[in-house]
């Protein structure tokens, strides 16, 4: 895959990859009002969670919370299988996306103005997060201005496209943030990918 520098041209991404169409226009669509009436719902309350930190304003529900919910659950791994074994068979990981796909993905909205501005990478210590080897992120919409992704090391830039899905590493050589321009409502799902510890 080739994706747009700030300068206008083009570069092969370092491990980063764009799957175009996962997801159809209607299933990113009904998975945006299932959210958006779960948000409503439970606006205030520990399964929907708002940050409005330093570098970030969004809110977010992650999987676990809502599984009752489809098209959450199974279905983002039925979406998402062919794109990771072309990824994995690449990368030579030699995993199925059952062994490692983390199943408490979320689901995330920034406003006009919000979004995960500040760089950051996705594997950190605790709660699992350090065995968080590759993330994945869906666009669920594009009808938004601005709010693309920046891999500053990587000088690269990705433009929101709806029912796409990234997968890139976790780790630090990997860090990333949304543009800080956003103007509309942004949509996506996001997770990780897990080489989980193995009991001795």
């Amino acid at each position: 895959m080739k994706a747009m520098k700030k300068d206008g041209t083009t570069s092969n991404c370092q491990f980063i990859r764009q799957y175009d169409n996962v997801m159809t226009p209607d299933e990113c669509q009904t998975t945006i009002r299932l959210a958006q009436t779960f948000h409503a719902r439970h606006k205030g309350l520990q399964e929907v969670k708002t940050s409005k930190e330093k570098g970030r304003n969004d809110t977010a529900s992650f999987h676990i919370n809502h599984r009752f919910n489809e098209p959450y659950g199974q279905r983002f791994m039925d979406w998402m299988v062919d794109s990771w074994n072309d990824y994995q068979k690449e990368f030579v990981i030699h995993r199925g996306i059952d062994e490692v796909m983390d199943p408490n993905y979320k689901v995330q909205h920034s406003s006009t103005g919000g979004g995960f501005t500040a760089q950051h990478f996705e594997q950190a210590q605790g709660g699992g997060m350090s065995e968080r080897f590759a993330v994945w992120m869906i666009y669920l919409n594009d009808d938004f201005e601005g709010g693309q992704t920046h891999f500053p090391l990587q000088n690269t830039t990705i433009t929101p496209k709806t029912g796409s899905l990234l997968i890139w590493p976790a780790a630090y050589t990997h860090r990333h943030h949304a543009t800080n321009d956003l103007k509309g409502d942004k949509w996506i799902a996001t997770g990780w990918f897990r080489f989980k510890t193995q009991a001795t």
